[in-house]
């Protein structure tokens, strides 16, 4: 379990945080029967919306260190975006 959460922070930073929610979120729809399944559309949402908020956060926090900001992923992604656009 360390391991994991310990990649899972490295990879996307502050963001790893809303992952218990999403999933916390996910049960309890499942749970309360108001699906059977969780769609493919849904999942990619939530999936986008966790990485470009650790893009954001890559992006805003651009002098804190990579892991505690936007994690690798988001610092990698916001380099690309400040030199592709300024």
């Amino acid at each position: 379990g360390y391991g994991l959460a310990n990649v899972v922070v490295q990879a996307l930073g502050l963001a790893a945080y809303l992952l218990a929610p999403c999933l916390l979120v996910v049960g309890w729809m499942l749970f309360r029967h108001s699906t059977r399944e969780i769609s493919l559309p849904r999942a990619i949402g939530v999936t986008v919306f966790i990485l470009s908020l650790a893009v954001a956060l890559g992006l805003a926090l651009p002098a804190a260190d990579p892991v505690e900001a936007g994690g690798f992923v988001g610092g990698f992604a916001a380099r690309l975006l400040s030199d592709g656009f300024g």
